[in-house]
């Protein structure tokens, strides 16, 4: 027995430094354990190859550059793990009290301006340590390669032991299709997307504004408008989810999911099989990648299959700040064109056109009449929000009459909040009013889409709606 163990010793203490390697397959077991039954097949397969590639890259430059074996391991191992673990450090350090504090204070919103100095300046730090020592470093050797083995061992039996909590749908129903319906029979449908936009009930109560002409334009154009409505959610990717399918979720408040289910359940929605069977053409201009095409924004990182990584994140945020266009205003504008440019086109098919604007939601950059805001502007968020939510309604009513001037064929219109205002002080004020949206349908050939308005249940009256009356 000892012989043996003297013989593993040397060779995974002397001989073999596979930790490195190790941690990028610990990463992509966990990754694809808690992911990949959220996400595509192209996906999973883009993360392996990614991740393996630049493991492998790392370790053999690493090797090139460094002499000893277990000196070039160690070092390469601290720089795969940063990398591919960012999110995990980030989360860590940002739970450090003093960390969170400062950067709170000082830079909110852009945490990475300190965390990634100060990653850098540890792993600096421990290679200028480990390049240095004089130690012998076989014991060390001996124990990352057993411990990474291990973790490896554990992780892989958690796949096929712990099943990854998922949120369901409580309806199982389907939409109906009736597959008699002939091309001329179909409406074209617009589904506008206001990202925070809250009732005017609730601007009336918290911001002592009468929203009153918005409403009136909406209603003398043929819209039906909501009084009351609310979402059953406050965050946009669970409402979207349950909007599309027409349906409300299971899921514990207590748990925490990974967020890809709620993409999963918005891409592969319900009403999409619907306009699919129905041969429509879809046009996602949103957040999500839905609807058979990818998102437009093309800026949000967190939930990409590298999201975890601290050079996809960070590239995807540098990239944000260094090219005007991709900026959330400048895309805001672009949608509104979109749109624009969409009634001037023709198509042989019945259109569904999704547009997920994020305003009034912030960045608060617009003023009421579309300047941005200078630095002098001694406004609140709550003010700003005001200010950019008035300059959404002459937008959107530019856009619902170009769409209305244009329409060469039967339409539906939904325009609506996802959630309302998410930051008012009072703490239960502020879940009432996130749950508060603003609501309407212009649907003249389908009086019962306008007659009793639950945005939950929605596209599933539209199909049925749509079904019946043809």
């Amino acid at each position: 027995m000892k012989e043996q163990f003297r013989k593993i010793k040397i060779r995974f203490g002397e001989e073999l430094s596979l930790f490195p390697f190790l941690i990028g397959i610990l990463f992509l077991i966990n990754e694809l354990r808690v992911s990949a039954i959220f996400m595509t097949f192209i996906d999973c397969v883009y993360l392996i190859g990614i991740v393996l590639i630049f493991t492998i890259l790392v370790i053999f430059l690493s090797s090139k550059l460094v002499k000893s074996k277990i000196k070039a391991a160690l070092i390469a191992a601290l720089f795969i793990l940063i990398n591919l673990f960012y999110q995990d450090l980030l989360q860590l350090l940002l739970g450090q009290k003093l960390i969170s504090k400062f950067i709170n204070s000082e830079i909110p919103g852009h945490p990475e301006i300190i965390i990634i100095p100060l990653l850098l300046s540890i792993w600096l730090s421990l290679v200028f340590f480990i390049l240095k020592t004089k130690r012998i470093l076989i014991d060390l050797n001996f124990y990352l390669n057993i411990l990474l083995f291990l973790f490896i061992i554990i992780e892989t039996i958690k796949c096929f032991s712990i099943p990854v909590p998922s949120i369901k749908l409580a309806e199982s129903d389907k939409f109906s299709i009736n597959s008699n319906l002939l091309t001329e029979q179909k409406p074209d449908i617009y589904y506008i997307v206001l990202d925070s936009y809250t009732s005017s009930q609730s601007l009336l109560k918290y911001w002592s504004y009468d929203n009153s002409n918005f409403e009136s334009a909406l209603i003398k154009l043929g819209f039906v408008v909501g009084q009351n409505i609310k979402s059953d959610y406050t965050f946009t990717h669970y409402c979207i989810a349950s909007y599309l399918n027409s349906s409300l979720l299971i899921f514990d408040p207590n748990v925490s999911y990974n967020k890809r289910n709620l993409l999963k359940l918005i891409r592969d929605n319900r009403f999409f099989n619907w306009l699919i069977s129905n041969d429509y053409k879809c046009l996602n201009y949103s957040i999500f990648d839905v609807f058979g095409s990818n998102n437009f924004y093309e800026i949000y990182s967190h939930l990409h299959f590298l999201g975890r990584t601290i050079w996809y994140t960070n590239g995807i945020e540098m990239y944000r700040q260094l090219v005007a266009s991709a900026s959330i205003p400048n895309t805001n504008l672009k949608l509104f064109n979109k749109i624009d440019n969409i009634t001037k086109a023709k198509s042989d098919k019945p259109i569904f056109a999704y547009f997920h604007i994020m305003m009034p939601h912030a960045p608060f950059h617009f003023s009421e009449n579309g300047e941005p805001f200078e630095k002098s502007n001694a406004l609140t968020d709550k003010q700003k929000y005001l200010a950019q939510l008035l300059y959404t309604n002459n937008l959107a009513l530019a856009s619902i009459g170009r769409i209305l001037d244009s329409k060469n064929r039967n339409v539906i219109l939904i325009l609506q909040g996802d959630h309302g205002y998410r930051m008012l002080d009072d703490e239960t004020e502020r879940k009432n009013e996130a749950e508060t949206i603003f609501y309407a349908i212009y649907a003249p050939n389908y009086p019962g889409l306008g007659d009793s308005i639950n945005p939950n249940q929605m596209f599933k009256k539209m199909a049925e709606q749509i079904s019946i009356l043809h």
